[in-house]
């Protein structure tokens, strides 16, 4: 080599320990150690290896120099370990004698062992990998915002990511429960205790609706994306995310990692309890089917029943997830996941309606607990099952290839009321009947091949795929406007039932089915030149939504740099579009919704640490919003634009040993910038939309959480975590006539390890968490000055674990 890096002879003089095994002397890297080695340049972190592992390493010193590392930390084995430290970097390590590493440049994936170094490293053998669980409350690396492993302080664009580590913390229900602690995320539409059916399209980003996505692939038809469990991280990408998912809202995508095999054996089973009855059962059971580690098993578990802070509320569900990955050779491997979920009984509806903490001399009080259907018919069941693949080859050091495909499957059936007024003199609900049965299949598949190659001094990474996806969707639905009505002050349940529907019908049920196809073609080229890095990419879609088509193209790009401290400025600009349906005059399809914001922001990684903080501010309008035609009635003008300003500050740190935060500012002031639309206020007034922010979208939000494990000497194998939610004031209605006021909430939570205890409890563990953990009262949304529903009072979960 022309020349050897420093760590060389300081390599030499480390010596194992003389108190090795037999199996020690012969492979010194199958022997667990401790490693503890933050994010810092690669030589630096090497030096500290061969400390720590008693290993030589070697390397060309040109090999190292401007290359970074995330770090390794906990009980692995050296292999491992260097694996870890080199995820990403570019480089490989090969074997050179019993106790010597020689690291040289990729030109394929090389095994050492059980870690694969280069190419897709698994989630176990790296938690930063881009769809790990990531460490403590700290991911660095993400392939939602690109679609490849790309380092967040290179992304020009806001993304945030909830860690493994912060579900456990939380033990959310749902995905929105998890994401509760992210910028620029609102879920205004939940009320009450949220029992895990909630939809996940509930969620909100920069002030619009957001899409759901699973390992990269969208979620329509998948009640399962609402399971934590099943997952290894969440990330959310703020602002328009068409130009890699094609359809969507310009706010941003939430992308769920699903767990999966790893190449170390992990076995975990939890029995939970908590507030309203709620009892559940998990287990994760993972590990290699052979001793060449070839073939790699996981089965996720769960069954769980409860109930809720709303009376008659009920849900039980039982869901698995079984997966197989099969390392074919070093270069390929392909990842098999199936899902199937059942919902034998479910009965959710709205609380009392809170409009008496709005307007308390014009409402009595209607209890947060009273529920508004019946039990005699509001009752859902369901399932749904899926079928996944990925699938990954290395051609050479230059291509790569990835495909993932999906098929779902999900029918269900609900019977619920609904209102239809409420008289405040009289407190009588007025409500309606419905019956429906809903029965969806989809088929998606996205393949894209990666090519990594220089021009000149200039780096690239040129990325080309062509996605599609297939839907149907068929419904069948029957309506009672003669339900009886109810008093929300003396209930009267048991009154109503699916016999009585039924009646009022006369059997008499309607039904449509709906398709819907896209097809997509897309490019990016992300390169770099020093601390320079730049995305630009396209993207071109057909979209066939019930029978209206539509083409569009979107783009995006962006420039950051890089400063070898950590400090990394950087400034984009991307467009949506999302198709809609209409009725214009000239007899013209409605135009999709068409998004576009620039951003620009500041994220600052330090180095030797493992801390990430970041700050942006952006423009984010939506153009072609349907409006009246003030000429034709029933008819509509695309003349509509709604537009969000905002600013989102976000933290998360490993702040000392056992010590993790997050903290969040969010800042939106949205409006209806562009409108003919008027609505009537609280005094009867009509007034213009135009200026008028929508609903349900606080102005300020703030969180706050810390974990923090106690000292060993002070209490060994404890831990607690407590968190902090402020949600500003959101208007009421949509003539801005009146405010709900903001709130203030606080979680909790605690940790106990019982193997601190005794060596021989190793793996019990117990958890607790509290939601509103002071049982505050609070208006989560009103919609109008009549529909007001009740916040999440406290409610308290459990669960007694044991890993093996």
């Amino acid at each position: 080599m022309a020349a050897l890096a420093a760590l060389h002879p300081l390599a030499t003089e480390v010596t194992p320990a003389e108190a090795a095994t037999t199996q020690e002397r012969e492979d010194p890297t199958l022997s667990l150690r401790n490693f503890d080695i933050p994010a810092q340049p690669l030589s630096a972190a090497l030096m500290r290896f061969v400390q720590q592992a008693g290993l030589q390493v070697t390397a060309d010193s040109a090999l190292l120099r401007g290359v970074n590392t995330s770090g390794v930390h906990g009980r692995l084995t050296p292999r491992q370990a260097l694996g870890q430290l080199l995820a990403g970097t570019g480089l490989a390590a090969l074997p050179a004698g019993d106790r010597t590493v020689v690291l040289t440049k990729m030109s394929s994936t090389i095994t050492l062992g059980p870690v694969r170094v280069g190419g897709q490293t698994h989630p176990a053998s790296d938690p930063q990998a881009p769809y790990g669980p990531g460490q403590g409350f700290v991911a660095t690396r993400t392939n939602t915002a690109t679609k490849t492993d790309t380092p967040i302080i290179k992304v020009p664009q806001s993304i945030y990511v909830v860690t493994r580590q912060q579900m456990d913390d939380l033990q959310p229900l749902t995905i929105i429960e998890a994401l509760r602690y992210t910028p620029g995320i609102s879920a205004p539409n939940p009320p009450g205790g949220g029992l895990p059916w909630v939809n996940s399209h509930d969620i909100y980003q920069r002030g619009f609706q957001s899409d759901t996505f699973m390992d990269g692939l969208i979620a329509d038809t998948s009640p399962s994306t609402v399971e934590p469990f099943f997952m290894d991280r969440i990330e959310a990408l703020s602002g328009p995310p068409s130009v890699m998912y094609g359809q969507a809202l310009p706010g941003g995508a939430i992308n769920v990692s699903l767990k999966r095999p790893t190449e170390k054996v992990r076995h975990e089973f939890n029995v939970g309890f908590g507030s309203y009855g709620r009892y559940e059962g998990q287990l994760d059971m993972s590990g290699p089917l052979t001793k060449d580690r070839t073939l790699l098993y996981r089965v996720v578990a769960i069954g769980d029943t409860q109930g809720d802070q709303t009376a008659y509320s009920h849900y039980k569900r039982l869901a698995i997830m079984p997966e197989l990955t099969w390392n074919i050779d070093d270069n390929t491997y392909l990842t098999l996941i199936g899902q199937y979920n059942a919902i034998p009984e479910l009965s959710a509806n709205s609380a009392g309606p809170a409009m008496s903490a709005i307007f308390p001399g014009s409402y009595p009080r209607y209890s947060p607990h009273t529920f508004t259907g019946d039990p005699a018919f509001s009752n859902s069941h369901g399932e749904s099952h899926l079928f996944e693949y990925i699938f990954y080859h290395r051609f050479n050091k230059f291509i790569q290839f990835y495909q993932n495909f999906r098929y779902e499957h999900n029918n269900g059936w609900f019977s619920d009321l609904f209102s239809l007024g409420l008289d405040p003199k009289t407190s009588e609900l007025s409500r309606y009947a419905m019956m429906l049965g809903d029965n969806e299949h989809a088929v998606l598949m996205d393949s894209h091949a990666q090519m990594d190659f220089s021009t000149g001094p200039v780096q690239h990474k040129v990325l080309v795929g062509v996605d599609f996806r297939v839907q149907q969707e068929s419904d069948t639905w029957g309506m009672d406007f003669n339900a009886p009505s109810l008093n929300l002050l003396k209930p009267q349940y048991y009154i109503y039932s699916t016999k009585t529907f039924l009646s009022n019908i006369g059997n008499s049920f309607s039904g449509d089915v709906s398709d819907y196809e896209q097809e997509g073609i897309y490019f990016q080229d992300q390169f770099a030149w020093k601390g320079l890095n730049v995305t630009l990419g396209g993207r071109e879609d057909w979209n066939n939504y019930g029978g209206t088509f539509a083409r569009a193209f979107t783009w995006r790009g962006g420039v950051n740099y890089v400063f070898d401290f950590g400090l990394a400025p950087y400034f984009s600009y991307a467009t949506s579009f999302n198709p809609q349906v209409g009725n214009i005059y000239s007899g013209a399809q409605p135009q999709p919704l068409s998004g576009k914001q620039w951003e620009v922001g500041l994220k600052y990684q330090p180095p030797h640490s493992r801390m990430f903080f970041s700050a942006a501010a952006y423009d984010l309008r939506e153009n072609n919003v349907l409006v009246t035609d003030p000429y034709h009635q029933n008819f509509s003008l695309q003349v509509g634009q709604v537009r969000v300003r905002g600013v989102e500050l976000a933290a998360n740190a490993n702040l000392a040993q056992g010590l993790d935060l997050s903290a969040s500012y969010t800042y939106m002031d949205p409006e209806n910038s562009r409108t003919n639309l008027t609505d009537t206020d609280i005094n009867g007034n009509i007034v213009s939309l135009k200026g008028k922010s929508p609903t349900q979208i606080p102005r300020n939000t703030v969180s706050l959480m810390v974990d923090y494990r106690l000292p060993r000497e002070i209490a060994p194998g404890f831990s607690i975590n407590a968190g902090l939610r402020y949600v500003g004031f959101t208007m009421g209605d949509q003539a801005n006539s009146f405010h709900v006021p903001a709130y203030t909430l606080f979680d909790g939570g605690a940790t106990y390890d019982f193997g601190a205890l005794r060596p021989a409890l190793k793996g019990l563990n117990v958890r607790l968490s509290l939601v509103n953990a002071f049982n505050k009262e609070y208006v989560v949304n009103c919609t109008s000055s009549d529909s007001c529903a009740w916040g999440q009072l406290r409610r308290v979960t459990g669960q007694i674990g044991y890993r093996w």
